[in-house]
């Protein structure tokens, strides 16, 4: 989940179920104040951290598989905004230096 405070947007980063063909993974983003969902985004794979950067207005969250991330501006909740490949599958923790527009990713390796 990330929470833009400024719009009391919620974002919260759903990881899917890959046993039904009605449940993908998926960004949905909640209007706090209304309890409302105010938008969906269908993603191309399962999420796992999610952030929201003030300084871009974006929401971010990776993706394990395809490895990337993806950015949703929050003034624009219908589309991903950009996407950023990611050259390790399933990568794994995502930081921001506060109130700076860089982002920090920790892949897990794994041995083969």
């Amino acid at each position: 989940m990330a929470f833009d405070e400024r719009r009391n947007i919620l974002m919260v980063a759903g990881v899917g179920n890959p046993k039904k063909s009605d449940a993908p993974p998926s960004l949905t983003f909640i209007d706090t104040s209304s309890g409302n969902v105010i938008g969906k985004i269908v993603l191309p794979g399962r999420t796992r951290w999610a952030l929201y950067n003030a300084d871009t207005d974006s929401f971010y969250v990776n993706i394990a598989d395809p490895p990337s991330i993806v950015s949703v501006k929050a003034d624009d909740l219908s589309k991903v905004s950009r996407t950023f490949d990611v050259p390790a599958r399933g990568p794994h923790g995502l930081e921001q230096k506060m109130r700076k527009a860089a982002h920090y990713i920790a892949p897990v390796m794994r041995a083969s």
